[in-house]
């Protein structure tokens, strides 16, 4: 959704599936997995679910984001003809664990 405000403000209101988000935070998972050492295993070799409840989850869904935005957010831009002078202000409005995210 695009929204213009008086003073010239685009807001634009972009919805994650979650099945995106999932695959997204897999496909980090997996990326840290490769470098994660854990005790008994080869470095990068340990089960994803061990490596996970090592690491930060928080940041693992930051990644996972991260990389959702970057392919979303030029693509939009460029759906909608919008051109803008500053980088984008993101406000999270919906982030729960098993629903669709909207920033």
């Amino acid at each position: 959704m695009v929204k213009v405000d008086p003073d010239g403000t685009i807001t634009l209101t972009l919805t994650f599936p979650w099945a995106d988000i999932k695959a997204s935070y897999s496909q980090a998972l997996k990326a840290k997995a490769a470098t994660t050492e854990i005790k008994g295993f080869r470095p990068g070799k340990a089960p994803l679910e061990q490596v996970a409840k090592t690491l930060d989850q928080s940041q693992l869904y930051q990644d996972a984001f991260k990389e959702l935005f970057l392919k979303v957010y030029p693509q939009t831009l460029t759906h909608h003809h919008l051109d803008p002078l500053l980088p984008p202000d993101i406000k999270p409005l919906h982030s729960k664990t098993g629903e669709d995210w909207q920033i």
